[in-house]
């Protein structure tokens, strides 16, 4: 086993920018956010076999 692992996981759609965030992030793109959320669901998938030795122990939005 390789251990644990914490995931972070990037929504890029808010009412407006925290000022320690550095990770892109735009408002007024609501229409995207099911493109969004296809695209990352499909790289979880493909990525899930990479990390199937590993515990998921949290998962930050």
């Amino acid at each position: 086993m390789m251990g644990n692992i914490g995931l972070y996981i990037h929504i890029p759609f808010c009412r407006q920018k925290c000022l320690y965030c550095d990770f892109p992030s735009w408002a007024g793109q609501e229409d995207q956010m099911q493109r969004y959320v296809d695209a990352l669901t499909k790289e979880i998938r493909n990525r899930s076999r990479e990390y199937s030795d590993r515990t998921v122990v949290s998962v930050f939005f």
